[in-house]
């Protein structure tokens, strides 16, 4: 039988994020990531694909649907995803080394890395998501000082690899 619960901790394991970030992992985990630009669909398919990864890992010969609804991709599984994509893709490293590194940069520039269960202040972390997910300013994944675009208008890999080029070119 299908575990979505281990589903869940195995994300969390994923994440590098330690056990005093319960409440924001929650959060991430049951937000829908929801791409506002076609070009981000690549980020939710990237997402998507983890639980096939974690039924592979598991035994699991694919998530039967009556047991666990994953029409959707949640905000974490995105992250996640796209942190291994960037630290294979764009770092060259198949280990997965900086996964958790480049999940607490995107975290930090979303400006809630500093809500773990200590400091934990739901309303203002749902509301620096909600704020990115919906392409408002100044909360991005990785944020670029470049003006010729306005930097809501790229996806999310185009503005990582601007991100990159502006930090270590």
């Amino acid at each position: 039988m299908f575990d979505g619960e281990g589903y869940f901790e195995w994300l969390w394991q994923r994440s590098g994020l330690g056990p005093n970030y319960t409440k924001l992992v929650t959060l991430l985990y049951t937000t829908e990531y929801v791409p506002t630009l076609v070009d981000d669909e690549n980020r939710r398919a990237d997402g998507n694909a983890l639980l096939d990864i974690y039924c592979q890992e598991n035994g699991y010969d694919f998530p039967p649907v009556e047991e666990f609804d994953h029409s959707g991709c949640s905000v974490l599984e995105m992250m996640i995803a796209f942190a291994t994509r960037i630290n294979l893709e764009l770092i060259g490293d198949p280990e997965g080394t900086y996964t958790g590194l480049w999940l607490y940069r995107m975290l930090d520039n979303l400006r809630i890395s500093q809500y773990d269960d200590k400091h934990w202040d739901g309303k203002k972390a749902a509301l620096k998501v909600w704020i990115w997910l919906h392409k408002k300013s100044p909360f991005l994944l990785f944020p670029i000082s470049k003006k010729v675009i306005d930097p809501r208008k790229i996806s999310e890999w185009e503005r990582v690899n601007i991100y990159l080029s502006e930090i270590y070119l």
